[in-house]
């Protein structure tokens, strides 16, 4: 089905001030192949006439059906590994210092565009390992991992922990998917209750009010900030830097970072990762390095 310019231009700014994805000019043949099918189930002629139809539409299923089918939930278990291994190494032992030290008893982290769940649980994989590898104090139940999206099917997906032999073959090694997965079905494998415990889904828009979350020890938003235009990503940054405690981090993906964009962070290298910590925090360049030098000595 054609696409004209004038229809790609009235949906492209739809989708922008509906949940913040910026499409540029070429990416005409995406709009084709996400939304040629659904211009059809829905009765139009054309896409100028789906455009009309969607909106002047008081059906919420239909706006959000749109931007499912615009968002991209790609996504793996312990998805660039290096991520994965700083919050093991090097998070994880700040924390439990903080724990032992009587400093904090309970630590949240925030997956941000959690798309079906895999990076969530990734973490709590890594929490419940950590927790039974030494004593230091530290159980699963010192955590809380939200994963927000701004899709209810992915999320829907995502709370029941149910995924297919293809999900449960990437990323994940065979003595994890033996330790964590039950087969219930052909194909499909369930998540156990000691890994899901700690984490909840909520549904999310980042162009909209951000909800009245709490604050942060650990913020995670990986490719999907790349899908937004500088104002927005400005405004996200902003909530961030709001909802972060003074000595938490933000990771963000291998492509994405703040720099031009934001000045409420300064950036620290541990191994691969980039790490993110508000600038009116404590320092991250002597504090990290110290902490973990301290934990395992003492472990």
């Amino acid at each position: 089905m054609e696409l004209s310019q004038t229809a790609f231009e009235q949906l492209r700014t739809w989708i922008h001030e509906a949940c913040g994805i910026y499409l540029h000019t070429g990416k005409e043949y995406l709009v084709q192949q996400r939304l040629g099918a659904m211009v059809k189930e829905e009765g139009c002629r054309d896409f100028p006439s789906f455009f009309q139809k969607l909106r002047n539409s008081r059906d919420p299923l239909l706006k959000n059906r749109v931007i499912d089918a615009m968002t991209t939930n790609e996504t793996y278990f312990f998805r660039d590994q290096h991520p994965f291994d700083t919050f093991y190494n090097t998070l994880l032992p700040a924390m439990a210092l903080k724990k032992k030290a009587g400093i904090k008893s309970k630590f949240r982290i925030w997956s941000a565009g959690s798309s079906t769940g895999q990076e969530a649980y990734s973490l709590a994989m890594l929490i419940h390992e950590f927790c039974t590898r030494t004593n230091h104090g530290l159980s699963p139940n010192h955590f809380e991992i939200l994963g927000t999206d701004i899709s209810e099917p992915v999320l829907e997906k995502a709370k029941k922990g149910i995924y297919s032999d293809l999900e449960i073959s990437r990323g994940l090694s065979p003595e994890r998917r033996s330790k964590y997965f039950t087969k219930i079905s052909e194909n499909r494998w369930q998540l156990s209750e000691s890994i899901r415990g700690p984490v909840r889904f909520q549904a999310l828009n980042f162009i909209e009010n951000f909800p009245n979350l709490g604050a942060f020890d650990l913020i995670l938003c990986r490719n999907v900030l790349i899908y937004f235009d500088e104002a927005t990503k400005r405004r996200i940054f902003t909530h961030f830097a709001s909802i972060l405690e003074a000595d938490g981090h933000l990771i963000l993906g291998g492509s994405e970072n703040i720099y031009g964009i934001s000045t409420a962070f300064r950036s620290k290298k541990e191994g691969m990762t980039l790490l993110y910590e508000k600038m009116n925090g404590s320092g991250l360049q002597t504090a990290l390095p110290s902490a973990v030098s301290r934990f395992y000595s003492s472990a």
